[in-house]
């Protein structure tokens, strides 16, 4: 017993308060949760880089590895739990086996050259450009169908000359006058429009980007928190 009397303690351990040194302890301990989360790329046109990034730093002890791909690609890896959560468009999903927490809107918009006879209207209908050649951008079939069907309802079938995966490139096309094409408004903001007239669909055909993920998944605690939280800026709930 006598031994015991003499074990010595750390000074600076014995200074150190115990929250203090508590706190010192977590700061150095590496992730405890992982979280997969697909994404098609919209991020920053949407704001939402800023609440994720806002999220890992509310959250260090969850580790946020982000996949981003065609939307097609993205609702695979969902399906496949390669992926826990996803942010797509709510018209690519094929059915209504999914929940979905909306996290902003956009509308598609009729893009052409600005040398084009439509270049001057304030606004266009689907039917005023029916002999066009479109140029899409490839946002997987589900896009492609909702293209179609809503140019169906204007009495016509859209000739799609050709899909490109890159936004610039579709640009590029329009801005030369080989063709025009339906883009999502306000992921054009990140390009530059030179050459290039932007005009507004009558009516307006609009389209959610949400978070989403199967009807009886269960959540694991990290990505229900990150529901939990971009919630919080929705005022919505899943």
């Amino acid at each position: 017993m006598g031994d015991i009397d003499h074990i010595a303690v750390s000074p600076i351990l014995d200074l150190l308060p115990i929250d203090h040194f508590m706190r010192r302890l977590h700061d150095k301990t590496p992730y405890t949760a992982a979280l997969n989360l697909g994404t098609i790329p919209v991020l920053s046109q949407y704001g939402l880089h800023t609440k994720l990034l806002d999220f890992q730093e509310k959250n260090p002890h969850i580790q946020l590895n982000i996949v981003e791909d065609r939307g097609e690609e993205i609702l695979r890896m969902l399906d496949c739990e390669l992926v826990e959560l996803a942010v797509l468009r709510a018209n690519s999903l094929p059915d209504d086996c999914y929940k979905s927490l909306t996290l902003g809107t956009d509308k598609l918009v009729f893009v052409c050259s600005s040398t084009h006879p439509l270049a001057a209207c304030s606004e266009v209908c689907l039917k005023d450009f029916q002999q066009e050649d479109f140029f899409l951008l490839d946002m997987g079939q589900n896009f492609a169908d909702s293209v179609q069907h809503a140019c169906a309802r204007d009495g016509f079938v859209p000739h799609i000359r050709q899909r490109f995966i890159r936004m610039e490139t579709i640009l590029g096309y329009v801005a030369a006058g080989a063709g025009v094409s339906l883009l999502m408004e306000k992921e054009l903001t990140a390009f530059n429009l030179r050459n290039v007239a932007v005009k507004k669909l009558s009516p307006t055909i609009s389209d959610t980007i949400a978070l989403v993920f199967p009807h009886g998944r269960h959540l694991s605690p990290a990505a229900a928190t990150l529901r939990n939280f971009l919630g919080n800026f929705t005022g919505k709930r899943i």
